[in-house]
C-alpha cells in the first residue's frame, strides 16, 4: 500500500469521529428548536456505534454520557418540568441511548478479548519450537463422501490399497497457513515458496504415513501421530514426528492442525547409542570369555588329549602281527567324535567373541542353555557346585540373537558361581529352570545358594558401573538387561527365601506355526 493511500485511509479515519460529533451537536439543535412528535433523541444512538467503532471504552463512554445529557439538557430547554408525551418521548430517548451505550461496551469488551485471544494464538503459533500447518481438508471429505456415495463401504481398506488415491488427496489439501518453525525446518525462504513447492517434500514413506492418517480420519479419529522421512526444499532428507489433529465434532475437515517435530538428530543419537552398546556388549563379552579361560582350556584339553590317546591306541592295534582292524576302526570313530567335540567348543567360544550385526532367528531355549554350559562347567567344578537342570520339555520356541541370548545366560551363570565362592556353611547349589508362563512367554531362572544381595541393591543391580563384587566392572547386568529388552523381554532378581538369590529372564515367545 502507497504512503498516499495510508494517508487517505487516516484522513477518513479522522473525520468519521468529527462527522459524528457534528451529526449529534445537529440531533440537539434539532431537539431544541423544534416541536415534532417524535423522539428526535433516539438518533443519538447512531453517535455511539460510531463511536464504538473508533474509540476505547472510556471514549464510548463519555460519548454516551454526553449523548444523555445532551437529551435531557434539549427537553429542559424545550418543556422545562412538564409531563406527558414529551417525557416519555424523553425516557424512550434516554433508554434507547442507555441500552446502546451497554451493548456497545459489551461489544468492546469481547471484541478486545478476541484481539488478545488472537494475539495470543499467533505469538504461540508463530514462536513454537514445533512445526505447525493450518490446513483445509474439505475438498479430501468431498472426495471421500464421492467414493461413498458410488459405493464404497469400506473407504480405509479403500485408501490402504489405491495409493493413487492418497497422492489425489494430497493434491486437494489446502494450506492455510505455516509458522516460521516451519520455514527454518524445511529450507523455505517465504511461506509462499513452501506452499509452492509442498508436493516436492512428499516421499513414498510420507503418502504411506499420509494414507495411514487418512484412514484414521474416515474412522473417526481426530489425532494421529507417526514418524516418517521426508524431504527439505532443497531435496535433503530429514526424519520427522508428525502427529494430525482435528477439532472434536468437525464434520467439514476445514480445520485441520498438522505438526512436526524434527528427529533426525534423535535417531542419529539413537543409532549411536545402539552402536556403542553393542561395542560395549562386545567387549564384556570378550572380557567375560577372559574370566573363564581355564574353563574353556579344560573344554578344548579333554577332547584333544582323548584324541592322542585313541590315535595312540590305534597304531598299537594296528602294529599287531594281525592288525585288530576293528578296534582300530573304534579307536579312529573316538578321534572324530572328540575331533568334534573340540570344534564345538571353539565353534561356542568364535561365536560370543565374533563382533556381527545383532540377528533375530527362532531358538529353542534348552538347546540354548545346553550350548553354554560348556563354557562354564570348569568353573562350576572348580568351585564346587553342583549344577542342576530342570528343563521344562516342550517349552516355545523365541525369536531373537542367539549370541546375545548366550550372553545373557553366561553372565548370570558366572555370576552366580562368583556368589556362592565365599560360601562354607552350606551347600553351593546352581540351578537352573525353564518353563512357559501362564500368559504364554518363555522364562528362564538362574537361583544360587550364594550371599545373595540386600535390598537396597535390588532397586540398582541393572544400573551401569553398579557391581557388589569386589572386582567387578558392573557393565555385565546392565547388557543383560538391555539385551533382553531389546528383545522384548524383561530381567529381575529377587532374594530367596532360604540363602542366594534368583534372576528371572522372561522372554516373548513365538506363536505356533511362526518361523
Amino acid at each position: 500500500m502507497s504512503s498516499y493511500s495510508k494517508a487517505r485511509i487516516a484522513s477518513a479515519s479522522a473525520a468519521i469521529p468529527l462527522a459524528a460529533g457534528v451529526f449529534a451537536v445537529a440531533v440537539f439543535v434539532i431537539d431544541t428548536l423544534t416541536t415534532l412528535d417524535i423522539a428526535i433523541a433516539v438518533l443519538y444512538v447512531v453517535v455511539v456505534l460510531i463511536s464504538a467503532n473508533h474509540l476505547s471504552r472510556r471514549g464510548v463512554a463519555m460519548v454516551a454520557a454526553c449523548c444523555l445529557t445532551l437529551t435531557v439538557t434539549a427537553y429542559l430547554l424545550s418543556h422545562g418540568l412538564t409531563t406527558g408525551n414529551a417525557l416519555l418521548r424523553c425516557l424512550v430517548s434516554l433508554s434507547a441511548i442507555a441500552i446502546t451505550s451497554v451493548l456497545a461496551l459489551r461489544n468492546l469488551t469481547v471484541n478486545a478479548e478476541l484481539r488478545d485471544s488472537e494475539r495470543r494464538y499467533r505469538h504461540v503459533f508463530e514462536t513454537a519450537g514445533v512445526s505447525i500447518w493450518e490446513q483445509d481438508f474439505s475438498r479430501v471429505k468431498a472426495a471421500i463422501d464421492d467414493l461413498e456415495a458410488r459405493g464404497v463401504r469400506d473407504v480405509a481398506a479403500y485408501i490402504a490399497e489405491h495409493p493413487e488415491f492418497v497422492r489425489q488427496a494430497i493434491d486437494l489439501v489446502r494450506v492455510v497457513d505455516v509458522n516460521s518453525t516451519t520455514l527454518r525446518l524445511l529450507g523455505a525462504r517465504s511461506k509462499e515458496e513452501l506452499i509452492a513447492a509442498r508436493r516436492k517434500l512428499f516421499t513414498a514413506e510420507t503418502e504411506d504415513a499420509f494414507g495411514r492418517a487418512l484412514a484414521a480420519m474416515v474412522g473417526g479419529s481426530t489425532f494421529y501421530s507417526a514418524e516418517a522421512s521426508l524431504n527439505t526444499v532443497q531435496g535433503a532428507p530429514c526424519a520427522v514426528l508428525f502427529t494430525v489433529t482435528m477439532p472434536p465434532g468437525s464434520s467439514r475437515w476445514d480445520s485441520v492442525l498438522l505438526s512436526l517435530i524434527d528427529v533426525t538428530e534423535r535417531n542419529r543419537t539413537q543409532e549411536a547409542l545402539h552402536r556403542t552398546q553393542a561395542e560395549l556388549a562386545h567387549i564384556t563379552r570378550v572380557t567375560t570369555l577372559g574370566e573363564l579361560t581355564a574353563s574353556i582350556a579344560h573344554e578344548v584339553n579333554q577332547p584333544l588329549a582323548a584324541m592322542v590317546t585313541n590315535a595312540e591306541a590305534c597304531l598299537r592295534w594296528l602294529d599287531h602281527e594281525r592288525p585288530n582292524m576293528d578296534e582300530a576302526r573304534g579307536a579312529i570313530d573316538r578321534i572324530i567324535r572328540d575331533g568334534t567335540r573340540a570344534s564345538d567348543v571353539i565353534w561356542r567360544i568364535r561365536a560370543l567373541a565374533q563382533k556381527a550385526e545383532s540377528e533375530r532367528t527362532p531358538i529353542e531355549l534348552n538347546d540354548l542353555i545346553a550350548d553354554v554350559l560348556p563354557l562354564v562347567r570348569r568353573e562350576v567344578l572348580s568351585q564346587r557346585v553342583a549344577l542342576r537342570l530342570e528343563l521344562a520339555p516342550g517349552v516355545p520356541r523365541i525369536a531373537g540373537d542367539r549370541v546375545q541370548l548366550q550372553q545373557v545366560m553366561v553372565n548370570l551363570l558366572v555370576n552366580a558361581v562368583q556368589a556362592m565362592a565365599s560360601v562354607e556353611d552350606r551347600p553351593r547349589r546352581l540351578t537352573v529352570r525353564t518353563r512357559r508362563t501362564d500368559d504364554g512367554q518363555v522364562r528362564v531362572a538362574v537361583e544360587d545358594t550364594g550371599v545373595g544381595f540386600g535390598t537396597a541393591d535390588t532397586e540398582r543391580l541393572f544400573d551401569a558401573f553398579y557391581t557388589t563384587k569386589g572386582s567387578g566392572m558392573g557393565m555385565g547386568l546392565s547388557i543383560c538387561r538391555s539385551i533382553v529388552e531389546a528383545h522384548g523381554g524383561r530381567v529381575t532378581a529377587r532374594a530367596n527365601t532360604g540363602p542366594g538369590s534368583t534372576f528371572e529372564v522372561t522372554l516373548p515367545a513365538i506363536e505356533d506355526g511362526a518361523r
